[in-house]
């Protein structure tokens, strides 16, 4: 899940630009952006963040990820476990494909690693300390900001993509720019805030859950915003004609449909798959992003990074099979103690251990995540993206 990229006076999520159809292409994509911009600005001319065929993993593919997973669960025999073991790989290699950015980056390490550090320490520590008293409020309240942080985190990726459409493809006027920000945020928050107030999150493992107070007039009040803005938005994109119906207004129906769908439709009464199917679109354009992103980094002079990195980021086999590996190991040592616990000392004092610290690494993506994707203080991002020359 991915938090924010900020840009001169905003934040930004996740992008990249250059040229390819698919993530085989990505080198190529990335070498395309570079020279668009080599020698002078952006070039905001191009709409797309790579081009018609790849950014359809940011948009159309992305949205219609969680309907094939849903159709998996409903029409196949055993589909329900198929498509929830598709889901853990995708949002487990997700979360690992998070460090090869990060803690394995030396220029993130140089700008934000004692924050990685702190950071991570902290989270573990808590996490460990929360596991030795099960059930108890502040285990509850820990366990749930998978819902709330992860909820913030997704929409905050969402918000990134839309400011990339809209630094290639400039709205009208400033007031557009945030009438679709707004409309993206409120409408994102609607049906979540909705079936908050009606106490859905307490369905299913609401029993291990701490469900933050919400009136059910805060959730009108925002459905109230969201009408406004996207009608403001859709007024200035039909007055202006043909030219105005952009990538970021269909990335903003994609993204405020989704939750539509998930939280009001699909999954009214079970949190869990409501996650699932928020968290599956955010997961194939995260790996689509960090894919161009870690391309771009890998193969410049102009930013050294590890052999290991440059070895991730050779080709899609080897990125594929690494965060795979990854989230096979994360699933493996997060969801079953029962293997993990017979090569680990056989005590509840180890098993409590375990559990704190492999599932406080979401908290740690969260944490990272939200620092990776700083234009403002990490200068790499713009050229990477393609919104700034070398």
């Amino acid at each position: 899940m991915a938090r924010a990229m900020s840009t001169p006076g905003t934040t930004v999520s996740g992008g990249s630009t250059g040229r390819g159809a698919s993530p085989a292409d990505a080198g190529s994509a990335s070498r395309s952006a570079r020279a668009r911009v080599g020698s002078g600005s952006a070039d905001t001319s191009r709409k797309w963040i790579v081009d018609a065929r790849y950014d359809q993993l940011f948009l159309l593919a992305a949205w219609a990820l969680p309907l094939l997973l849903w159709a998996i669960a409903v029409w196949l025999p055993y589909g329900l476990l198929i498509a929830f073991v598709l889901f853990v790989l995708l949002d487990n290699s997700h979360q690992v494909a998070t460090l090869p950015l990060t803690i394995f980056d030396r220029g993130s390490m140089q700008r934000f690693g004692r924050f990685y550090v702190v950071g991570g320490i902290l989270i573990a520590v808590t996490a460990i300390v929360l596991a030795f008293f099960p059930g108890t409020i502040p285990a509850k309240m820990w366990a749930s900001l998978v819902l709330y942080w992860g909820a913030f985190h997704i929409i905050r990726q969402h918000y990134g993509f839309l400011r990339l459409y809209q630094a290639r493809d400039k709205p009208s006027s400033d007031r557009v720019a945030k009438a679709e920000v707004i409309a993206l945020y409120s409408g994102s928050a609607f049906p979540y805030l909705m079936n908050l107030s009606q106490g859905w999150i307490f369905t299913g493992v609401g029993e291990n859950l701490f469900r933050v107070p919400m009136p059910i007039e805060a959730a009108w009040a925002v459905l109230a915003i969201f009408a406004a803005s996207f009608a403001y938005t859709l007024a200035a994109a039909l007055q202006r004609g043909a030219q105005e119906l952009s990538l970021r207004l269909l990335h903003l129906v994609l993204v405020v449909s989704n939750f539509w769908l998930a939280i009001l439709w699909v999954a009214p009464d079970d949190v869990l798959l409501a996650v699932l199917f928020i968290t599956s679109y955010h997961d194939l354009q995260y790996h689509a992003i960090v894919w161009l992103v870690g391309r771009a980094r890998s193969t410049s002079a102009d930013t050294p990074v590890l052999r290991s990195v440059q070895m991730v980021f050779g080709s899609v086999a080897a990125f594929a099979a690494t965060i795979v590996a990854g989230g096979l190991l994360q699933a493996f040592l997060r969801n079953d103690f029962q293997v993990a616990a017979s090569v680990l000392p056989a005590t509840p004092q180890a098993n409590a251990v375990m559990f704190g610290l492999f599932t406080s690494y979401s908290y740690m993506h969260y944490l990272f995540d939200g620092k990776m994707w700083k234009m403002r203080e990490d200068p790499r991002l713009r050229i990477e993206l393609g919104l700034t020359r070398r």
